[in-house]
């Protein structure tokens, strides 16, 4: 085996590397969030330009490695010069040697599979800082780590709006953080010109204290919403969460006209 041989087996090594670390990353989306079709095609795109491009490359390795034509001199006439898509001679064949071409090549298609897999990697990193996916991991927590609840929704027992009727969905506390997420879905609408939503955090360590402000949001539909929410005050030990309607801006102290929904421990 010469030694143009050696480079064409190195150069096809190396794209060998290339297309296993695309299929690694490939299998280890099965269990990820869906990827955007146009990105998952791209992929797919790239690993059967691999297979035939190997295939040609195999074909055309015997016949560079004794081919070897000298620049064409430039010259004030540029047509005089090859054309990158002329065939055979011209283009990269009559301008890089023998020697050189499969390092060139391999180069071209590491580095597009290098910006496949941080395309990749800047898609799952996104996913992994959703609300959703922050929600999902704190309530994996729930039940096996000190401070971390999740309850369910719940319609008020008396005094509800009218419009509470069918908000569903669950809260997931972390006392550690002062922080959590509200998953809805249902909401009642509201009128975003002169009401929103805020949250009451009751707190069992303050009896016979106004619930700590939680945060007002706005959302609506019938699709599952995340809201995040930190505490505006220190919170001991949450007994239950409220959800009421106020005005825009929220109250400080809410008169409970407009009872919407509640979470707490479940009853034993």
């Amino acid at each position: 085996m010469n030694e143009s041989d050696d480079n064409f087996e190195f150069s096809e090594l190396s794209l060998e590397v290339a297309a296993a670390e695309l299929s690694i990353a490939l299998a280890e989306l099965d269990s990820q969030p869906s990827m955007p079709q146009t990105l998952r095609s791209k992929l797919d795109q790239l690993a059967s330009d691999h297979i035939a491009a190997t295939r040609a490359r195999r074909q055309e390795a015997s016949a560079d490695s004794y081919r070897f034509q000298s620049p064409v001199a430039v010259s004030d006439d540029l047509a005089a010069a090859p054309s990158a898509t002329t065939q055979g001679a011209g283009g990269l064949n009559g301008w890089i040697p023998p020697k050189v071409l499969p390092f060139v090549r391999t180069l071209s298609t590491l580095a597009a599979a290098a910006c496949i897999l941080v395309g990749v990697g800047i898609f799952y990193y996104s996913v992994s800082q959703s609300p959703m996916a922050k929600r999902d991991a704190l309530a994996a927590r729930a039940g096996s780590a000190d401070g971390v609840v999740i309850w369910s929704w719940t319609a008020w027992t008396k005094e509800a709006d009218a419009r509470a009727t069918s908000a569903s969905g669950d809260v997931v506390w972390d006392t550690s953080e002062q922080s959590g997420y509200m998953t809805f879905a249902g909401l009642p609408p509201i009128d975003a010109d002169s009401e929103v939503y805020q949250l009451w955090i009751i707190d069992a360590d303050r009896p016979g204290e106004h619930p700590v402000d939680g945060g007002t949001f706005t959302a609506s539909g019938t699709s599952p919403v995340i809201v995040p929410f930190h505490a505006r005050v220190k919170v001991g030990r949450p007994a239950a969460f409220a959800v009421t309607i106020e005005k825009p801006g929220g109250a400080v102290v809410s008169d409970q006209k407009r009872k919407l929904t509640i979470a707490a421990p479940p009853r034993s």
